[in-house]
């Protein structure tokens, strides 16, 4: 499984952002927050016959990116 985390895909600060910057946030503001943070780009991909796993990704300046195995 790869996750991306950049400027479009989970990124809770621009979010924060757009909603006004609420200082602080509501519970409900918060529940929303956390809900949107976990909208990151994942793709499930598979290694092949020999276990090797090609990754293939253009990523933008900041994004971050988790590869986990899952079995």
């Amino acid at each position: 499984m790869v996750e991306i985390l950049d400027k479009d895909h989970g990124n809770i600060h621009n979010f924060w952002e757009a909603m006004g910057k609420p200082e602080p946030p509501t519970r409900e503001e918060i529940k929303v927050m956390k809900t949107f943070a976990n909208t990151m780009d994942t793709k499930y991909l598979k290694a092949d016959k020999n276990g090797v796993l090609t990754i293939n990704q253009e990523l933008t300046p900041w994004s971050v990116v988790l590869i986990k195995q899952i079995k």
